[in-house]
């Protein structure tokens, strides 16, 4: 790897953690001059945070990922991105909660839409029934055999 430090230009640098390290020892506002570096020349608040940022120039990637793979230099960041899986496995676990119990809510739905039919169906033939003695009625009633009025089927009916 070859070191793009200002100034530098060493080739084929076997060990750049170490290599990196001799130039960040005798800085003193921790100012990355990597270049092409997207924080190129600017100052680092931290020596620990600029420390960490020389080493993401390095390659090296000591942290790994076990859900993704995913390799990274700090492990503060690969902790942050850990979290990320975590917060996505609760939402999941919710969603998945949701829609089972969107399930037993279908569930239950349908055969109460299946008695209710059921229910219907039978109140309507019961219906036609009772319409069909109602028009009887009317038609004896019409014809003059006034069923109802007759005391001997109240004498049976009481």
């Amino acid at each position: 790897m070859d070191c793009k430090w200002k100034g530098c230009g060493e080739k084929d640098v076997e060990d750049m953690s170490n290599h990196i390290k001799i130039h960040i020892r005798d800085q003193k506002d921790n100012v990355c001059l990597w270049e092409g570096c997207s924080r190129y020349s600017e100052a680092n608040a931290s020596r620990g945070g600029f420390y960490t940022h020389c080493k993401s120039h390095t390659g090296d990637r000591n942290y790994k990922c076990t859900i993704c793979n995913i390799d990274f230099s700090s492990v503060n960041v690969y902790y942050r991105h850990k979290r990320k899986h975590t917060v996505l496995e609760k939402k999941e676990e919710t969603s998945i909660a949701k829609i089972s119990l969107l399930g037993h809510l279908l569930d239950f739905h349908k055969q109460r839409t299946v008695d209710l039919l059921e229910d219907l169906a039978f109140k309507k033939a019961n219906l036609k029934f009772i319409n069909g003695e109602i028009i009887e009625v009317i038609k004896k009633y019409i014809k003059g055999k006034n069923l109802y009025s007759d005391a001997k089927f109240w004498n049976e009916y009481l």
